[in-house]
């Protein structure tokens, strides 16, 4: 009986160990989240509450950080962010302060914000939120251009992309998602890859659970012999 749980031991043993050298690496997904939320992106931020847009960490790796991300509306030939009256300014947040905030940079004919934040300043569970003036933006469901409300910009097409800290990055889309409250938001999922062991310890645990093997199956067969 032992020698029978002592090979199905090696085989439990040698399968997975077989197992992470054909997988190489398991994927794991960072979830990010972000938003505009409100009736305008300048009278949010006028009235200093700096909320209307926002980003959240939802899932990711112990570790891993966001290093920067940014919105952009070149979709919308007609859209640009306008710092002249109300400038990037980090309202209601958990885990983020003011001075995490490294840079807030302008580009792209003033159509793109990049947002760039200290090491380890911005992990998963916590949220940001800000605020800056924008113009033109979306068709608006309001039908006066000088208002760009959250909606607006599921319909401009904006685009998010945030990079992490272990350099892997990606990009998704707003998309509408209602009108009252005036919101539109979209889901950014980015593939985190997760070490397995080594070949040189994966073979070394092979090495290992075949000498217990071979031992035991050893002393079976002298008790055999001697009985």
């Amino acid at each position: 009986m032992k020698l029978v749980k002592t090979l199905a031991l090696f085989t439990t043993l040698a399968g997975s160990a077989l197992m992470a050298l054909v997988t190489g690496e398991v994927a794991q997904a960072a979830s990010i989240t972000a938003q505009t939320r409100g009736l305008d992106s300048g009278i949010n931020t006028a009235v200093d509450r700096n909320s209307f847009f926002g980003v959240s960490f939802d899932q990711g790796s112990v570790g891993t950080f966001i290093k920067s991300f940014s919105i952009d509306l070149s979709p919308d030939s007609n859209a640009s962010f306008d710092i002249t009256p109300f400038p990037f300014a980090l309202g209601p947040s958990s885990g983020v302060a003011a001075s995490d905030i490294l840079s807030s940079v302008l580009s792209n004919s003033n159509k793109m914000l990049t947002v760039t934040l200290a090491d380890g300043a911005f992990v998963a569970g916590e949220f940001l939120r800000f605020g800056i003036d924008t113009d033109r933006v979306g068709s608006s469901f309001f039908g006066l251009d000088p208002f760009d409300p959250g909606i607006d910009f599921g319909l401009a097409g904006a685009k998010f992309t945030a990079t992490l800290s272990n350099g892997q990055s990606g990009t998704s889309v707003f998309q509408p998602v209602s009108l009252i409250p005036s919101v539109s938001q979209t889901t950014l999922d980015i593939p985190e890859p997760t070490s397995v062991p080594e070949p040189a310890s994966v073979l070394g645990l092979l090495a290992f659970g075949a000498m217990g093997a071979g031992s035991t199956l050893k002393r079976f067969q002298q008790q055999k012999a001697n009985g």
